[in-house]
Parts: structure tokens; sequence; C-alpha cells
């Protein structure tokens, strides 16, 4: 049998079963309104006359989420402000913490040879300070490696010193040991007084200065006179690692709380025998447990401080109150910069590394910054007059134009760069930028000179005053006066 096609459908029909129409809207706003009165009712009925299991509690809990309640909907904009504002807050302290991290206010110059002199003190021989297990210098090495930038250099030199071979280290060490009781909050929440043994920094500090000939000078003028065809001291910068290795009863730290600080001109460390030290810090409900022996972490984490200006991954900027603040949310990972981390220390990860690269680039842009604005306060100080208006003219001017259009095309460039994150192309820009700034402050104490010079060799304000020009000038304004005044005057005669 043939089947006969089906009228077709119409349209009202179609709109109604699809939900287009305005009844259809209508009927499934009261459809859903009776599902949730059956579910309701369901669901007070199992409550009065039913006994609830413990078992049937995720039950009825999904059925109330189902089922809703009156209230449901009634305070929407609120919590949608307050999710906008936390996906906000979150959003600000990924940048602040990620993107754009702070740096130490104390400066980090870029230089392109780079002397770590790693100082190892100790007055023990129970074990070997630089072992793999406990300070690893071969990583110490290998994790530095990730901050620097193509066109730089790092050399690492490794001096080993005892207290009994030396006596000034010895009596550095001894004026600078303090000891102190300090209060520590425990897991429980309960606080603690602990003796805690420690070398003043600033102490310790002064006392390395009035040795840093012996100790760093005399290597720094070895090395710079091997690189004195390429700049020497200009180009190099020492950081000073000094290392204490101490076999005492009790830990020996720095400043009460760390193993090691970055100070402005070096850095201080030290190495206790604890293998397992329960530190001021927690995480998880857990105390972080440190192994003093092995000071990498924190080695690291302040020679990366001296070196590029970087913080601890937990350390913030508050901009509204303008002071230092912690966010303990992002000390994460087993990096040198998450103080929280109880495993042996990996490398700095790549968000560090572009922080110390861009702060790498800001240095050296700011260097370029100071020597335009120096040398553009040089020529404003310099200026033309009569005395030496004979080299005025000879002056580079269009010299100093070209250098200062090139220090600041340098400039865009390397924010251009920067912005992208190519902070390997960056350096560069920056660093023609700063070439053509130093240039252009030196192109301008020149021409200072030069002007002084001229002014000096032809002082025309200075030269003696010629009476003979003022005698012949009043002679003439005499002449014409007396012609005027007692000149005789000729009558026209009128003719008609």
């Amino acid at each position: 049998p043939t089947a006969t096609p089906a009228p077709p459908p119409d349209a009202a029909a179609v709109a109604a079963a699809s939900g287009d129409g305005p009844a259809a809207g209508a009927d499934a706003g009261s459809t859903c309104h009776q599902l949730r009165h059956k579910l309701s009712t369901v669901e007070a009925f199992m409550r009065t006359h039913t006994r609830i299991e413990a078992k049937d509690e995720a039950t009825l809990a999904q059925l109330s989420f189902v089922t809703g309640g009156p209230h449901e909907g009634a305070n929407v904009s609120l919590v949608q402000r307050a999710v906008f504002a936390r996906l906000g807050a979150l959003i600000e302290s990924a940048q602040r913490q990620l993107v754009t991290p702070p740096v130490s206010a104390v400066p980090a110059p870029y230089r392109a040879q780079v002397y770590f002199h790693v100082y190892i003190v100790s007055n023990h021989d129970t074990y070997q300070p630089d072992a793999p297990e406990h300070f690893d210098y071969g990583q110490f090495k290998s994790a530095l490696e990730a901050l620097r930038l193509p066109r730089q250099q790092f050399h690492h030199v490794l001096h080993r010193y005892t207290m009994a071979e030396d006596p000034a280290l010895a009596v550095a060490f001894a004026n600078s040991l303090r000891s102190a009781a300090v209060a520590t909050l425990k897991v429980d929440g309960r606080f603690v007084s602990t003796k805690r043994m420690y070398l003043d920094s600033q102490v310790l500090q002064r006392h390395l200065q009035l040795l840093h000939d012996r100790f760093v000078s005399s290597d720094a003028e070895g090395a710079a006179s091997g690189d004195a065809g390429e700049g020497g001291a200009v180009h190099r910068r020492d950081v000073p690692v000094f290392i204490f290795s101490m076999d005492v009863p009790m830990p020996v730290f720095i400043d009460k709380h760390y193993q090691a600080r970055a100070l402005e001109d070096m850095v201080l460390a030290v190495q206790s025998d604890e293998l397992e030290w329960e530190s001021h810090l927690a995480c998880n409900g857990r105390p972080v447990v440190w192994n003093l022996r092995n000071p990498l972490r924190a080695v690291l984490s302040a020679t990366a401080q001296h070196l590029t200006g970087l913080l601890p991954s937990h350390v913030a900027l508050d901009e509204a109150r303008g002071r230092v603040s912690q966010d303990w949310l992002w000390s994460v990972g087993c990096g040198p910069l998450s103080h929280t981390s109880t495993l042996p220390s990996g490398g700095f990860p790549a968000a560090s590394a572009d922080a110390a690269h861009r702060a790498a680039v800001v240095g050296i842009l700011r260097e370029a910054l100071a020597a335009a604005n120096e040398g553009v306060a040089t020529l404003a100080r310099s200026t033309t007059s009569l005395d030496n208006r004979l080299l005025a003219t000879a002056a580079p001017n269009d010299r100093l134009v070209q250098l200062h259009v090139a220090a600041r095309l340098a400039w865009s460039k390397a924010l251009a760069a920067a912005h992208r994150l190519d902070f390997d192309g960056a350096v560069p820009h920056a660093h023609t930028a700063a070439r053509s700034a130093r240039a252009f402050r030196d192109l301008a104490a020149h021409t200072e000179k030069l002007l002084l010079l001229s002014a000096c060799l032809h002082p025309v304000h200075n030269a003696p005053f010629d009476f003979g020009m003022v005698l012949v000038v009043a002679a003439a304004l005499l002449s014409v006066g007396g012609y005027y005044l007692f000149g005789g005057t000729k009558e026209k005669p009128k003719i008609n």
C-alpha cells in the first residue's frame, strides 16, 4: 500500500513545540513551577514520614538543590558582585606577583662580566661544607645560569678558609655573634620562647668591609688586568658570598630567622649541623622543616636578590598603603624564592628569569636616562654669548641632535621588545641607548669646555674701553645739532 504524505505542520504548532511562542513560554514556566512544587512535596513527605539515614542525607541535599526555595535568586546581583570582586582581586594579585613582580629597592646594576666569589669559612672538620649533599656548589652555579642574559658572562671563584688559619675572620665572627629569646608561634597556636644564636649582619658587614681589600680587591685587580682591553671594571661586577659553616651545639642564623641575607655589597649565609630543624614557618597545618646543612635555597635566593633585585615569591607591594605586604598564596613550588618549600632547591622558574631579565633591562635604561639628563643639564648651563661667538657656530650641534635621537629611538625599541616579553632582544637596544646617551653626555661636556675656552681666549666684554670712538660719535652729534640750531634759514620768494 502507498503511504499518503502528511500535511505540512502548522507554524504556530511548531513554535509552541519548540518553545518560541508566548504560549510555550507560559506553559514551560507553569510546568517548571508544578515540578518544583511536586518535588518540594516529596521532600517534605520524606522528611516527615520516613526515617532518614545518614547515607540518605546526600540524596536529600541533591533534591533540595534541585527544588530550591522561594528566596532563590533574590540576591543574585550581590552574589555576582562579590564573585566579580573576588575574581578581580585574584587577577590583580596574579598580575602583581607573576607578570610584574616587585624588585628590591637596592640598586642592582647590570654588568656584562659578573664574578661570584664564594667564601666558605668553617670552624670544624666534622663534615665537608661544600659536599653535594650539603652545599652543592655545582648546582649553585647551574641554577644561576637561568638569570644570565645572552651577552652576559658569569665567572665563579671558590675560596676556602678556616678560622684557625685566619684570626681576622674569627674576630669578625665572634664580634657579630648574638643570642636572643625569640617568640615562635607553633602549629597548634601556642607561643613558645626559644633561645636562638644568630649573627648580626650589620656588624659582620662592617668587619668584612675592613677585610675587603684582602678578600675581594686582590682578585678583582687580577681579573681587571686581564679584561683591560674590554673596559675593565666598567663592565665588571663582583658578588662576594660569605658562607660561615658552623659546628656548634645550637644552630646559628642571620638576624635571628634567616639562613642567608642579601646586603648592599655582599651576601651572608650560615651553615649549621642540624639536618632537620623546625622553622618558624608552617604550611597546611604542618611545620616547615629545614635542612640547615644545605643552605642552597637560601643562598640562591639571597644571591638572586643581590644580583637582580628578585624578592621571595610571597613578598608584594601594597600600593594603597605604600609599604611591603605578604601574600603567602604565591609561595609555591620548590624554587629558591619559595620559603615554604621543604624539598631540595631546584632551578629558577621561567617567571623569575623573566623578572630578572626585565630588571636588567630597566637598570640599563635607567642608566641611559640618567646619562641623557646629565647631558641635557650640561647644555642648559652652556649659553652662547659674545665671548664664545667664534666657536658657537662650530659646536657639534648636529651630532648632539643625532645622538639624542638615537638614544630615544633605542629606548622605544627596547620598551617595545620588553612589552613582547622578548628580553633577549630588548637588551641590545638598551645597550645601544646607553652607549648613545653616554656619547651624548660626553659630547655635551666637551661642548661646554669648548665654549668656556673660547670665552676665556676672546673676552669681548673684558676688552678696554675705546674712548676715540666715543669722541668721534660725540663730535658728529654736536655738528648736526649746531647746524639745526644756529644755521640761517632761507626765505622762499612768493610767486603769484
